[in-house]
């Protein structure tokens, strides 16, 4: 049963994760960050400029 421990740690570890984009990463620099409060919940979300509403 050690395996399904290691599974759960991992699931858990994953959840954590974080991606992080220079914005150099974007060729088109029509893209902004947004915030989307959706509840008590925070998104941060990079959108193209003209799609964000």
């Amino acid at each position: 049963m050690a395996g399904a421990g290691g599974t759960r740690e991992r699931e858990e570890e994953e959840e954590d994760d974080f991606v992080c984009l220079d914005p150099s990463f974007f060729m088109n620099r029509n893209y902004e960050m947004k915030t989307f409060t959706y509840g008590s919940q925070e998104l941060q979300l990079l959108c193209l400029s003209s799609a964000c509403s």
